[in-house]
């Protein structure tokens, strides 16, 4: 891992614990999309006020972009810029489709592999919408501590912490908690997920969430194409998918290991009670978000390692 460009990624995970390595890359992601200096003409995509607080490096990530501001880009290589961006439309996509389902009527909002996931915290939701974060115990009560230490953040009464490994337990779990309703329409998440655990315990964790919920429900996934290890320069460049691929399996210890072709995944969601509505990745996010905020993503750095996918349970 010679090369510099990879230096504050690199970072990141070596510092990270086992277990939340890439949640702290996610956050990284976040708190540069909303320091990001922008144009008169352009908008940032979301502000998370919560994500420097979830990372090692946020000091010297802050420092990095106010001395550079936009040439702060040039640290990157597009492959590296674009994933910075596909995280960020990520992020902005999530929101504008949890937003939507709750008012479609969801009532519940499941956030299945929480990580470092704050949209409890930022998106205003309704108070009579119960957030239940779902997450291995280690992660969550590393999560806690850290927001714990915010100055002037209080935890909203509607979300509730649920201590649950969903590669090994059963979300069914949720439908005994006290705050849950088995039978509401409930949007879940599950963000960044897919290509950490097995095939089977992503197609388990669908059949189960349509057992503990509504007509109505919503699903939202993001997953790794197969092309990723079957035809990487589909993806981007072959080197940099093979650095990150070494980034995820040696330092954060949480090696990617499922890729899904868009209709395998979609077969799976429909026998496991949910029909997928749309399945986007950087290319169609630019043009729903980047574009609108003055900020098109420019065709090298295009990368298409993440997939977002929204399903509904009729």
């Amino acid at each position: 891992m010679s090369n510099w460009k990879w230096a504050l990624l690199s970072t990141i995970f070596k510092s990270a614990k086992k277990g939340d390595g890439t949640a702290q890359a996610v956050a990284r992601a976040r708190h540069a999309e909303t320091i990001w200096p922008v144009a008169p003409t352009q908008k940032r995509l979301f502000e998370d006020p919560y994500a420097k607080h979830l990372y090692a490096g946020s000091a010297v990530t802050a420092q990095v972009i106010r001395w550079l501001g936009p040439k702060a880009v040039g640290l990157l290589s597009n492959f590296q810029a674009g994933l910075q961006q596909s995280l960020a439309g990520r992020t902005a996509e999530f929101d504008n489709q949890v937003r939507a389902a709750i008012q479609a009527g969801c009532k519940q909002y499941v956030i299945l592999g929480a990580g470092y996931d704050t949209r409890g915290l930022r998106l205003g939701l309704p108070q009579d919408v119960n957030i239940f974060e779902v997450d291995q115990p280690k992660v969550q009560g590393q999560k806690r501590a850290k927001l714990s230490s915010i100055p002037g953040l209080t935890i909203p009464s509607n979300v509730h912490f649920v201590a649950m490994d969903f590669n090994t337990d059963n979300i069914a779990e949720l439908a005994s908690h006290p705050s849950y309703n088995p039978g509401a329409p409930t949007v879940f998440t599950l963000e960044g997920v897919t290509p950490y655990i097995p095939k089977n315990a992503t197609g388990s964790t669908l059949a189960t969430a349509a057992t503990i919920s509504g007509p109505g429900s919503h699903f939202l996934l993001s997953y790794m194409p197969q092309d990723f290890w079957d035809a990487p320069e589909k993806c981007g460049d072959v080197d940099e998918i093979r650095k990150l691929k070494w980034l995820t399996e040696n330092l954060a210890s949480e090696p990617l290991i499922s890729g899904w072709d868009a209709a395998e995944l979609a077969e799976t969601m429909q026998t496991n009670g949910f029909t997928v509505e749309r399945d986007v990745s950087l290319p169609e996010l630019s043009g729903d978000y980047f574009v609108p905020a003055g900020r098109p993503v420019p065709e090298e750095q295009m990368v298409i390692v993440d997939r977002f996918v929204t399903a509904v349970k009729k």
